[in-house]
């Protein structure tokens, strides 16, 4: 084997084969996010982090505060104008428009909090509540962040239009009283990817299976039966084992109506033929000859089903025409075919 091996450098193997530990080699390539040479993208200076959208670094390194604010939210002109737009989406009832109208207050008010929110809804008369509810995240790469960027809370906050609920299937983990859900919105968050990596090996975020510490897992596989020969580790179209007849003595052959054996391992059964060039003994798909037409209607070669079929139609005019030729000579004049044809109209046409 030529070249040198991507994980230790040496060579006569490659890096799947490598038994050597890695070994760090200078990176002569181009940044993929800043285009500069020197560097890897995941090292770049100018790197926006997904997680903080700080600079500098990536987010499975990221030990900032996360920034939870939704993207393409509109820029208000002051906090004011964001309370009136949140007024409004409120008083109007549109779940949607308030949600979106709550981010952009949040994101020109940083320092409010969600008790702060919560209060302020309530001596204003809102129609939505922020419910603090116990309910755990969907996975392990989700977390609850609060308005400051802080993970890891204990309840989830949803947006709701009354404090108690109003069915008994989300009665579950709903707070109590008003006062309990306060007591909870202090630690309570929104449900958010945390972006950081996620190893399947050992099931722990931070980093990813190749880089895993931890003996590999082994995953089972499901287990394989035959149904031809009933052995395990193969499937029935790799069986090395004749076919078994299924249903025993009784199955019908549809082909012979015989007993004892199905219709592709019938005996009388008729070759195979090539629908390619019509030789016995093998498909058109394995077929190396160069392609013969063969009619359908008088199973000769050379011309195909249309081409009998067209050939026809005109013996057949020209009978027509040779016997319109001869009644004219014995009867006269007499009207054409065309005028001959049953008209498509009843009635005359215009």
């Amino acid at each position: 084997m030529s070249g040198e091996c991507f994980n230790c450098g040496e060579t006569g193997h490659n890096k799947a084969d490598c038994p050597n530990p890695a070994v760090e080699r200078a990176f002569t390539g181009t940044c993929r996010s800043c285009g500069d040479e020197g560097h890897r993208s995941s090292g770049c200076p100018l790197a926006v982090c997904k997680r903080c959208s700080g600079t500098g670094h990536s987010a499975a390194s990221c030990e900032e505060r996360m920034n939870i604010y939704p993207d393409n939210l509109p820029t208000p002109a002051d906090a004011d104008e964001a309370w009136d737009k949140l007024v409004n989406a409120d008083t109007n009832d549109d779940v949607d428009d308030f949600i979106q109208a709550f981010w952009v207050y949040c994101k020109v008010a940083p320092e409010l909090t969600l008790v702060q929110l919560e209060e302020c809804f309530r001596e204003t008369g809102f129609v939505y509540y922020l419910i603090a509810k116990e309910q755990t995240v969907s996975s392990k790469v989700h977390t609850n962040v609060d308005l400051q960027g802080n993970p890891d809370k204990t309840y989830q906050i949803s947006f709701q239009k009354t404090s108690k609920p109003r069915r008994a299937i989300l009665a579950e983990g709903w707070p109590k009283t008003p006062q309990e859900n306060l007591e909870r919105l202090q630690d309570a968050g929104f449900s958010v990817d945390n972006l950081k990596p996620y190893c399947r090996n050992c099931e722990q975020v931070g980093h990813i299976n190749k880089n895993c510490t931890q003996e590999p897992q082994v995953v089972e596989k499901p287990k394989v039966t035959c149904s031809n020969c009933s052995a395990d580790g193969h499937y029935v179209r790799d069986c090395p084992e004749p076919r078994a007849v299924r249903g025993g003595g009784d199955v019908e052959c549809k082909h012979c109506s015989g007993l004892g054996h199905m219709a592709r391992d019938c005996p009388t059964k008729p070759a195979q033929v090539c629908h390619n060039c019509w030789e016995e003994g093998h498909r058109s798909s394995d077929c190396v000859n160069e392609r013969v037409v063969k009619c359908r209607n008088c199973d000769k070669t050379g011309h195909s089903s249309r081409q009998h079929y067209l050939s026809q139609l005109r013996a057949y005019r020209s009978f027509l025409q040779g016997l319109h030729r001869a009644q004219e000579l014995v009867e006269g004049p007499v009207p054409s075919l065309q005028q001959l044809r049953p008209r498509r109209w009843s009635l005359p046409r215009p």
